[in-house]
């Protein structure tokens, strides 16, 4: 007989910060390797590394629905791996590293994998999360926050062959801490906004890289929403595809996209905005291609832009209007434009 300390829980606040109610179970005795049934109660793992897979040997059972979603609540090497085609939902949220001082580590790979979070993911709620998402492995949410709370600290990765994470609302990297999220070697995200450092103090990095490593964003794209620091970087390959691209989004950010390599995209529907009211830099180098209908660049009250574009075969291609600073006296701004080195 093998002995498994997980918790069963209930979440009584699906879309916040879910606050543990009651625990329904303490300890539960189990044939060793039989896979454990949740029965659509909240999943708790804490300081365990629990397994799912489709023919039945994980830990626990696959193809379950449960109400929320923990992975390390206070404890530290606490994890989830699911593999071999394993399937497992959540009605509500999932935490991965929800207090401060825990660390989980989520797992998604193989063809089939499914995990679907109907509500908000959280990764690296207080503590620090970790969600990684290899070939053939799939996530599904509606909303994802990366470093939610000040001092915890979230990292995505979807990398590899058919490796796919789809956010129907906002992914948001770096809420009110650091977040990354990284996309490579052939990996796909989208996302309908995504968001770099969401807020003051806050840090978000995002990477494109890879041939065939795809992100695409429904509408707006903002590398740093408020007075933190985001940076986005497309290289060696990888595609990068917005509505609206917006860097610099505020005053007292400072922020940076960079478009790098042969065959790396960024292709925007409508418009670039380089420095909103904040200090932005558009980099496109090493034969990078940047692509867009409207570009403003330092045009709006109080914001400095600068977009350099530099290497051979590097362009940058506005079909509509490219604006450059904007001359008044109550609210300056500045806009530099620099183009080298066979760009």
């Amino acid at each position: 007989m093998a002995q498994n300390n997980s918790l069963l829980d209930y979440f009584g606040a699906p879309l916040g910060r879910a606050a543990l109610v009651s625990a329904l179970m303490a300890s539960t005795a189990l044939v060793a390797l039989a896979p454990r049934v949740v029965y659509a109660q909240a999943l708790v793992i804490n300081g365990q590394q629990e397994t799912i897979k489709a023919d039945g040997t994980g830990t626990v059972q696959s193809g379950q629905t449960v109400d929320n979603l923990t992975i390390g609540v206070d404890q530290t090497n606490s994890s989830l791996t699911m593999s071999g085609g394993g399937s497992l939902t959540s009605l509500g949220t999932m935490s991965v590293g929800k207090n401060a001082g825990s660390e989980g580590v989520v797992t998604i790979s193989g063809e089939g994998s499914t995990l679907s979070v109907s509500a908000r993911m959280n990764i690296g709620d207080d503590g620090e999360g970790r969600l990684n998402i290899g070939a053939g492995g799939k996530v599904l949410s509606q909303f994802l926050a990366m470093g939610y709370f000040a001092g915890s600290t979230g990292v995505v990765t979807v990398s590899g062959a058919r490796a796919e994470m789809a956010v129907n609302e906002n992914i948001v990297v770096g809420f009110r801490s650091h977040g990354e999220l990284a996309v490579t070697d052939g990996g796909a995200v989208s996302a309908g906004s995504l968001h770099l450092s969401r807020t003051g103090d806050s840090s978000g990095i995002v990477t494109v890289s890879g041939a065939y490593s795809t992100l695409s964003v429904g509408n707006t794209l903002t590398v740093g929403s408020d007075a933190g620091h985001g940076v986005l970087q497309i290289n060696d390959g990888g595609a990068l595809s917005a509505n609206i691209v917006s860097i610099g989004f505020r005053t007292g950010s400072s922020d940076v996209a960079t478009v790098s390599g042969e065959n790396s995209t960024l292709t925007v529907d409508r418009s670039i905005v380089v420095g909103n009211t904040g200090l932005a830099k558009l980099e496109v180098e090493a034969g990078g291609a940047v692509s867009t209908s409207d570009i403003f660049v330092g045009s709006f009250a109080r914001s400095n832009g600068t977009v350099t574009v530099s290497g051979a075969d590097s362009t940058l291609t506005a079909t509509g209007d490219f604006y450059l600073g904007q001359l008044t006296e109550t609210t300056p701004s500045t806009g530099t434009l620099t183009i080298n080195s066979g760009g």
